[in-house]
């Protein structure tokens, strides 16, 4: 269940750590497949999502922003989440990056109209076209915008949404992004064994190869 990102760089730093901390604790139970939740994530900072989650990501390029003037690819390689060099600032690095028991297992991504926003989206649409991987759910809330910072004559810094975000096959989203699967969520059995969007999730694992 991978919540937003508000907060600081101290908050990053913690939220990298315990992402890393959560895939090693799963992995190490000997799971094949996996479910990744985002239907409560609204947003917020996107690099340390992707950097926590790269092992489970893949390696290469997972998504691109775009606007009517560039194309900004953004890789994942070695617990490094990056674009071009003038972009160096908005990377992000795990320490000691965790590498899965078996690298690119089957992915299942749980999706919310509600509250799946923004970097949250830039998440789903990193995951989707990546091997072994379908969502369900619902639409996406339709915000996948990326912001670019513009310095004012008086030193003043404006953030203004610049961007749209591609996935790796190239194609453009400009708003909610549909499931594989359409799904209507039940709040009220949120993660339970009743949830109608899990169970959905987890009979489609059951099917993939290798998952047991």
């Amino acid at each position: 269940d991978l919540p937003d990102l508000p907060g600081n760089v101290e908050h990053k730093q913690l939220y990298m750590a315990e992402i890393q901390k959560l895939l090693r604790e799963i992995d190490q139970m000997g799971v094949s497949g996996w479910v990744l939740d985002l239907r409560r994530n609204s947003g917020g900072n996107m690099w340390p999502m992707l950097a926590g989650l790269g092992s489970l990501l893949g390696e290469g390029e997972c998504l691109a922003m775009v606007s009517p003037w560039e194309k900004v690819p953004i890789f994942y390689r070695d617990g490094k989440v990056y674009t071009e060099e003038r972009w160096e600032e908005l990377a992000e690095k795990v320490a000691n990056p965790y590498q899965l028991q078996h690298p690119l297992p089957p992915v299942a991504v749980l999706t919310s109209s509600q509250s799946t926003v923004s970097s949250g989206e830039f998440v789903v649409l990193a995951f989707r076209g990546r091997p072994r991987t379908r969502s369900f759910g619902e639409p996406t809330y339709g915000l996948p915008t990326g912001n670019a910072s513009k310095e004012l004559p008086d030193g003043a810094k404006i953030f203004l949404t610049s961007y749209w975000v591609a996935d790796r096959a190239g194609n453009i989203f400009d708003g909610p992004i549909p499931p594989d699967q359409y799904v209507k969520v039940d709040w009220t059995c949120l993660g339970e064994d009743d949830d109608p969007v899990l169970q959905a999730a987890l009979q489609w694992l059951r099917v993939e190869e290798g998952c047991q």
